[in-house]
C-alpha cells in the first residue's frame, strides 16, 4: 500500500491527545502510523463521497465504518489533503 504515496509523504493527524495524533514523515513512519490504527480499529468500510480540485491539491471527503474497543460507529466528516509528488 505505501508505493501510492510519495517516499517523501508526510501524513499530519491533528488532535492533541489522541493516539495516532502527530506528523509521520516518509513510508517507515506511515507504516507506523497504519499498524497504531489498526491495532485501535476494525473498518468495515471506507467510501470516498466527494472530491475537490483545486491547483495542485484535492481534498476527499469520505465515509467510514469503524469498531473501537466495541464500539460500532461512522465517522462521515474525514477530509484528507492530498497533493501529487509534482
Amino acid at each position: 500500500m505505501l508505493a501510492v504515496f510519495a517516499e517523501d509523504i508526510e501524513w499530519i493527524i491533528p488532535g492533541e491527545g489522541l493516539p495516532v495524533a502527530g506528523t509521520y514523515r516518509g513510508h517507515s513512519a506511515l507504516a507506523d502510523f497504519f499498524q497504531k490504527v489498526l491495532e485501535m480499529m476494525e473498518f468495515s468500510s471506507f467510501e470516498a463521497r466527494g472530491f475537490v480540485a483545486e491547483g495542485d491539491r484535492v481534498l476527499v471527503v469520505d465515509v467510514i465504518n469503524q469498531t473501537s474497543t466495541g464500539v460500532s460507529s461512522t465517522c462521515s466528516c474525514c477530509s484528507w489533503l492530498h497533493r501529487p509528488n509534482i
